[in-house]
């Protein structure tokens, strides 16, 4: 799961290019209402996938697949 998804929760720029950065810095200090809009799905993105409760169902998604095992049928996902 990619953390920064470009425009939706934060704002993405090449390596190594510095007018990039300075433009995506600028865009957010002259419109700083989507930029808070980004950051607000940012921190829901967080705590969704990267909270104990995400990993773990990760975890056990993953072991399930693993292992061929239909989490449905023990009220999963």
């Amino acid at each position: 799961v990619e953390l920064v998804e470009p425009g939706v929760t934060g704002l993405l720029v090449q390596p190594d290019n510095a007018a990039a950065l300075a433009g995506a810095i600028l865009q957010t200090l002259r419109n700083p209402q989507p930029a808070q809009a980004m950051a607000a799905l940012a921190r829901q993105r967080v705590q969704e996938t990267f909270s104990i409760v995400g990993i773990s169902q990760q975890y056990v998604e993953l072991y399930a697949k693993l292992l061929d095992i239909d989490l449905s049928r023990y009220g999963g996902t």
